[in-house]
């Protein structure tokens, strides 16, 4: 968690020194599809850690009221996979989790054809399936159960040409930090840690 706090704090300083802090005019709607790429590692109370690698696809509503901040929330799908062992033999380990954001966004010009972008916040996550699979059995349900996360993402848009426009269109590209709550299992306490991702971002402004 100290480490999300320190990237908030870094990226808010540089941001504020680099973007004039300037009001923008009027309410502005946007519509944000995110596909993301990462890697963490499971932290096990019990067991051997291990590495896991995740995909997540976003839907993220974002609401600009003229000011510099937003307010964001929507609805994400995570999906970890990883092998590793424990007191039962090797495993290759599948997980798909749901998430619902509420969000502190920026969405700021740099350029005419460039904006800075980022958000910061708490999700709850759902696991919706949990399954390990070993040489001769599948486990599935070992962990279930929801919790509290937080994330911090940073990234740049930019505005597409006209003739490719449909609207305000932009397309970005985003990297971001999380950090998961645990999920306990009947003998052990798992806390997926440190997750980093990124994403490429097509946002449409109404």
């Amino acid at each position: 968690m100290k480490k999300i706090i320190y990237l908030i704090v870094f990226a808010c300083s540089l941001s504020f020194n680099s973007i004039q802090a300037q009001e923008k005019e009027g309410f502005r709607f946007d519509a944000m599809i995110m596909y993301g790429l990462g890697f963490g590692v499971a932290d096990n109370s019990n067991e051997t850690d291990y590495n896991f690698r995740t995909q997540e696809f976003n839907a993220v509503f974002n609401f600009d009221f003229g000011k510099l901040f937003g307010f964001g929330t929507g609805l994400g799908l995570s999906r970890l996979s990883g092998n590793g062992f424990n007191s039962s033999g090797d495993f290759f380990h599948r997980r798909t989790l749901l998430r619902i954001p509420v969000l502190l966004t920026m969405i700021h010009p740099v350029t005419e054809h460039f904006e800075f972008y980022a958000n910061g916040g708490f999700f709850w996550e759902h696991i919706s399936n949990d399954e390990f699979q070993y040489l001769n059995t599948t486990i599935e349900d070992l962990y279930e159960g929801s919790s509290i996360g937080a994330q911090f993402q940073i990234g740049l848009f930019i505005n597409l040409p006209d003739h490719l426009d449909w609207g305000e269109s932009r397309l970005g590209i985003i990297v971001g930090a999380q950090v998961s709550g645990e999920y306990d299992s009947l003998l052990n306490t798992q806390d997926l840690g440190d997750i980093y991702t990124t994403s490429v971002v097509y946002s449409y402004g109404f």
